[in-house]
């Protein structure tokens, strides 16, 4: 829209003219107070450097970007509860798999996160696909740690759309993890907690 345009629509309808400005400053106000992730350290378009602080539980990190501690919840899998603040829903499989997911970041002090189309959860942890390697190809889920906690059978895939990018990738590795019994799989209690 041209600026003689702007103002002869304006002048003709001062009403909508004001509507408009209240839009814009609001659109202004949106944007200045959404909380963002500073990516100039991007490792490629999609993924941002964070040093790994510690784990909290099974799928979900704390780390450090630009000096911020930030929670981050791994996109597209779930694994049983282990620090939930009702006790009754913690159980010995997320003390498993919080263990786990510790041992797998032992000698781990950078991540990557790769995020999908939302990136906040309800709860304002950040929602990542958490890369162990600067140089993983989009196709080498080894390096990713979401896909591993799957792969070797310490975490369900489940999808939270839109967040559904490596969704099939997820549900062919828990599939073949379960038929193979990898993991926590050997103990049948498990496998009832997704059912």
């Amino acid at each position: 829209m041209t600026r003689k345009v702007l103002k002869r629509f304006i002048r003709k309808n001062p009403v909508a003219g004001v509507l408009l400005c209240l839009v814009l400053v609001v659109a202004l106000l949106f944007l200045q107070s959404t909380p963002s992730i500073n990516t100039d350290n991007n490792v490629s378009s999609q993924r941002c450097y964070a040093e790994l602080i510690r784990v909290i539980d099974g799928d979900t990190l704390l780390v450090s970007i630009d000096g911020k501690n930030i929670k981050v919840r791994l996109i597209g899998i779930d694994t049983p509860e282990s620090v939930h603040s009702d006790e009754s829903k913690n159980n010995e499989y997320g003390d498993m798999a919080s263990a786990y997911t510790s041992a797998l970041l032992q000698d781990i002090s950078d991540v990557w996160l790769e995020y999908d189309q939302e990136e906040y959860d309800r709860y304002g942890r950040i929602l990542a696909y958490v890369w162990l390697s600067s140089e993983s190809a989009d196709d080498t889920y080894q390096d990713m740690l979401n896909y591993e906690l799957i792969h070797d059978g310490y975490a369900y895939n489940k999808e939270y759309a839109p967040n559904t990018k490596y969704a099939d990738v997820f549900e062919a590795a828990r599939i073949e993890c379960e038929a193979e019994g990898r993991g926590l799989w050997v103990y049948e209690e498990f496998a009832e907690l997704w059912q």
